[in-house]
């Protein structure tokens, strides 16, 4: 019988196993094999069969193409099987992110430091990084504050390296393939801000943004942060400082995806000591 030779194959039966709460009892019934037989699979000691991968994929409803090159949709996975996410209890709730938001900080991780540092510190918040594979997908929000509160706690995130973490917000996969068509098809650095802020959805819920004045040579934006985050920002003046920072430093950089020269932003009623509203308003050099 002809075995496949990947052990990353024992980790997707794992993972789709826990995801869709199947006990190895039933696995092993569905796989015709003893529960030991079957640990050694999901440790990557022993090789899963054809045979095996074929009923995989029947049970799970998942192509085999798809298990096999690792591009499985969790969440999906566990919503088939009327199960909760695949997070930790904590990131369970307010699911006002989207995975796409979460990448930028995932790339500046990668970036900064070394991958056992990485994967140490997302292994501390029971995150797998295979589950960010699927962008689209909502995430909680107290993950990315959670994350980020880490990053600045072990001096990754510095004024010295926030020029570092913009620049991950220009990767191609944190804004799809629709919006790479929308946002290559501006012509301007203003209409790319605009742009950008009418699909402010697509990315997270957590802050409003309104177009409030627009001609060729300007672009006003007010921001007002939803309940949950006026909480969050009133209580952690720390991280609000950070993420009043980084909104700013998104949209005077953001041009830079386009190779367009930066803007200059200028402050309006802001008020950081009270519910961080802002009004920006961008300029052309």
């Amino acid at each position: 019988m002809k075995k496949t030779t990947r052990p990353a194959l024992g980790q997707a039966l794992f993972r789709m196993r826990k995801c869709t709460g199947t006990s190895q009892e039933k696995m092993g019934k569905i796989l015709s094999i003893h529960q030991t037989a079957l640990s050694r699979i999901e440790n990557g000691v022993q090789t899963l069969s054809a045979i095996q991968l074929y009923l995989m994929s029947e049970y799970f409803q998942v192509p085999a193409h798809d298990i096999f090159n690792q591009k499985i949709n969790y969440w999906d996975l566990a919503e088939r099987f009327h199960q909760p996410h695949p997070y930790p209890k904590r990131y369970q709730t307010a699911y006002f992110s989207k995975v796409r938001e979460v990448l930028p900080l995932i790339s500046f991780l990668n970036t900064v430091s070394n991958e056992e540092t990485a994967r140490s510190i997302l292994a501390q918040f029971e995150f797998d990084s295979v589950l960010f594979q699927h962008y689209d997908l909502s995430i909680s929000v107290n993950f990315t504050l959670d994350l980020i509160r880490e990053l600045l706690k072990r001096r990754l995130l510095t004024a010295d390296s926030f020029n570092v973490l913009i620049r991950q917000t220009w990767l191609k996969d944190v804004h799809g393939s629709d919006l790479r068509e929308t946002y290559d098809n501006q012509d301007s650095a203003l209409k790319l801000i605009q742009a950008r802020v009418m699909k402010a959805e697509h990315y997270e819920s957590n802050f409003k943004y309104k177009i409030e004045e627009m001609n060729n040579k300007l672009i006003a934006i007010s921001v007002t942060p939803s309940d949950y985050m006026k909480e969050i920002c009133n209580t952690d003046h720390i991280l609000g400082g950070f993420l009043c920072n980084y909104r700013k430093e998104y949209f005077k950089n953001f041009p830079l995806y386009n190779s367009f020269r930066p803007l200059k932003l200028e402050e309006h009623n802001c008020k950081e000591t009270r519910n961080y509203e802002c009004s920006y308003v961008l300029k052309t050099a």
